[in-house]
């Protein structure tokens, strides 16, 4: 019998600014700060704009992949 899956909720908050607070989820176990660069903030020519998105696709699909395969922080 294999071990029940634990609950996980994402959510993705994008701030503007270090005073900006991502919402608080009552009853959440924990929370988890990834920070990333806003890639739409990215000014500059269409291939530096591309890779900052695919930057921060990257990042998150890794941590993400990290914490659904139980090796990230919070196990």
């Amino acid at each position: 019998m294999s071990r029940p899956q634990k609950e996980r909720v994402l959510f993705l908050c994008v701030r503007n600014s270090a005073r900006e607070a991502c919402p608080l989820f009552p009853g959440a176990a924990w929370t988890l700060h990834w920070s990333f660069p806003d890639p739409a903030a990215v000014e500059g020519p269409e291939a530096d704009r591309l890779a900052t998105f695919r930057q921060v696709r990257d990042g998150l699909r890794g941590r993400i992949q990290a914490e659904l395969a139980g090796v990230g922080p919070h196990k």
